[in-house]
């Protein structure tokens, strides 16, 4: 996307605006401390790895366009990693204070900075420096190149270079933008059902005044996100591209202006949202999807999931603000993502820390990442069988949101001062997607989310969980009939089987991948919904006839009786 941006730089002080259209996004670095202000408006001091960030990019601008390198060598713990391949360029890493290490490479004969790479969670991010002339009589490069894979480059040509005493007012936290949120005069709290028949939080939400459409609550979503299938259908465009990284693959995204979205009696106005295709989760839920409320919303209010009355509530925050009952658990946000410490126990050894992301948009209990399940053995230690080979939703593959892992349990699993017992768990196997990444341990998701009435204070970097009556009850494995279904068509009444399991009661009650659904129980799709089907599958030992229709035959009848198999290892 074509754009401005305006550095000002020395040599411990460092802002950055940049302008795409009438959206500025703006950080600001003074030493050890940084603030960023998003594409929405609103402005958060980084925290954690952001930060450390944060302090490094500050400090390559600073070796590129504040003078010599050689001013920052005494503060940045520079250590010389040698020559690169070539012979013509060495290796410096730097640790600036309060910052992250950064591989910075000088040509040898001009002493200039050509190229820094730094890692962020897990992400390699490079800048790249090209063109050094001559610019208000001092020595700088006139071109960076942002990025560090081929397709994901950003270009900044420098169009002027000034040379002056900066204000201290160029240094101070970036103001918030306006309000984004409208709330009818006295409410203070908006209340909205919501479903969770697909075991994610699921809110009507309407969009520049449509017909209202199912979002999903997702804080494992950096961005909120509007689903490229329907921008048509929200008299929207989108413009830009870029990639974003799933649980197992990654995808292509772009970006539109919102300038209305509406929960219930509250409106965020003229947002700028990620737009990805989400048709895929559409087909698996059986229900249209208009998008996700991630970050940009969630980081509005004061947030109330009530699992038991299935009320979702919200609230601008008021400095009058009791304290929520529970346990108070505090998170970095890092990432866009609210990372909370804690810990698993597979058996009677130590206890593993973990770095957990709290991701209301996975349904499983916990997920752990291929890299944390390999360092601390955990398809030995967390299973009583070896593990077979690792799955994946058939018909799903290929996904973002596609996942391959195996089941595993933990003994226990601690959130601050909340302790957990004896639960089922994916162990991620994936080498790709953000399940591939070092940079966390795993997520927290519904299965024991919903154990808790959860409290999401992004306002002030916590969440609070109060048990609730499911808190006490031990968790039920997860059966299967040995099927993966999925829903298409108008209103999603057209059934698929998209894969059967080799030996699976689905397999010896007859069924086929590729089967279509027409009726079950003398009941046509028409009339059914895919959590419908899903639900008289789930009966165990209950009595059913299925009709399928397979391509080039004549239909036929299916009866048998439900048979559920545990697909835990234990």
């Amino acid at each position: 996307m074509p754009g401005r941006a305006e550095l000002w730089v020395s040599r411990d002080r460092f802002r950055e605006v940049d302008t795409q259209g009438t959206a500025v996004q703006e950080r600001v670095c003074v030493g050890r401390r940084c603030w960023e202000r998003d594409w929405n408006g609103k402005t958060r001091e980084l925290q954690g790895r952001d930060l450390a960030d944060g302090v490094t990019e500050a400090f390559v601008y600073s070796l590129a366009y504040a003078g010599s390198s050689k001013s920052a060598l005494p503060t940045a713990g520079a250590h010389d990693e040698g020559e690169d391949s070539t012979g013509t360029l060495r290796i410096v890493q730097f640790t600036p204070r309060g910052g992250s290490p950064c591989d910075v490479y000088f040509d040898r004969e001009s002493g200039r900075p050509v190229r820094a790479i730094r890692t962020y969670l897990g992400d390699e991010r490079a800048i790249t420096f090209s063109g050094w002339g001559q610019h208000s009589g001092v020595l700088m490069p006139s071109a960076l190149l942002l990025g560090a894979e081929e397709g994901e480059v950003d270009t900044l040509e420098v169009a002027s270079v000034a040379r002056a005493t900066i204000p201290e007012s160029m240094f101070r936290r970036p103001a918030e933008g306006p309000t984004d949120v409208r709330l009818p005069a006295g409410v203070a709290e908006v209340t909205v059902p919501f479903s969770f028949e697909n075991e994610h939080i699921m809110v009507d939400c309407s969009v520049n005044g449509r017909p209202p459409v199912w979002f999903m609550f997702d804080t494992g979503a950096d961005v909120s996100v509007v689903n490229s299938a329907r921008l048509e259908e929200y008299g929207l465009s989108a413009f830009g591209a870029s990639t974003t990284s799933g649980g197992g693959n990654s995808a292509a995204v772009s970006f539109t202006t919102v300038q209305s979205l509406k929960i219930g009696a509250a409106e965020l106005v003229g947002q700028r949202n990620t737009v990805l295709d989400l048709s895929g989760l559409e087909h698996v839920y059986g229900m249209p999807l208009g998008g996700i409320l991630g970050y940009d919303f969630a980081s509005r209010f004061v947030i109330v999931v009530d699992y038991d009355r299935h009320t979702f509530r919200f609230r601008v925050p008021r400095p009058d603000d009791g304290v929520p009952r529970g346990d108070r658990v505090p998170f970095l946000l890092e990432g866009g993502h609210p990372h909370v410490h804690g810990a698993i126990s597979v058996d009677d050894s130590a206890s593993i820390e973990a770095d957990f992301i709290v991701d209301s948009g996975a349904a499983e209990s916990a997920n752990l990442t291929t890299p944390f399940v390999r360092a601390n053995q955990l398809l030995e230690r967390a299973r009583r069988r070896p593990a077979a080979a690792p799955s994946v939703m058939a018909g799903s593959e290929k996904q973002f949101f596609a996942q391959t892992s195996v089941r595993g349990h933990l003994k226990s699993l601690r959130l601050g001062n909340t302790l957990v017992r004896e639960i089922p768990v994916n162990l991620q196997q994936g080498s790709s997607g953000m399940y591939a990444s070092t940079s966390f341990s795993g997520t927290i998701g519904e299965r024991i989310l919903r154990r808790f009435t959860t409290t999401y204070d992004y306002p002030h970097s916590a969440i609070v969980l109060e048990p609730n009556a499911e808190y006490a009850r031990p968790f039920t494995p997860r059966m299967t009939f040995g099927m993966t279904l999925l829903a298409d068509g108008p209103g999603y009444r057209s059934f698929k089987v998209s894969g059967v399991g080799k030996d699976s009661p689905a397999a010896s009650a007859g069924f086929r991948a590729g089967d279509a659904i027409v009726a079950l129980d003398g009941q046509p799709a028409a009339k059914l919904r895919l959590a419908d089907i899903r639900a008289a599958l789930a009966e165990d030992g209950a009595r059913h006839t299925v009709d399928v229709a397979r391509e080039g035959q004549l239909p036929q009848r299916l009866s048998f009786t439900v048979e559920q198999v545990s697909i835990e290892d234990r």
